[in-house]
């Protein structure tokens, strides 16, 4: 699975959106760490989103955190009894 992160970097506050592409009609689920550590609880990111056509799902919120560093993104899809998983690293200024 490819997981992205735009924009990238990214920082406090700005509009960003994580997308990933798997198998059409997965659903999927995704968790994003700050480079605080701490998992983000933006409501954005707490809905199941279901892969269209392509396979494309995103998730996208305003970057809720002020630690610069790496954050992490990753993303769980499940169709039937399949389960794919991928990760990002992004940048946070």
């Amino acid at each position: 699975m490819r997981v992205r992160v735009s924009p990238h970097p990214t920082a406090y506050l700005t509009e960003t959106t994580i997308q990933a592409m798997t198998v059409p009609g997965a659903r999927c689920n995704v968790r994003v760490i700050y480079a605080s550590g701490t998992a983000s609880r933006a409501r954005a990111l707490q809905t199941t989103q279901t892969a269209d056509g392509g396979g494309t799902v995103a998730w996208t919120w305003h970057y809720g955190s002020r630690s610069s560093g790496q954050a992490h993104a990753t993303v769980l899809c499940t169709r039937g009894d399949k389960e794919g998983m991928g990760t990002v690293s992004f940048t946070v200024q």
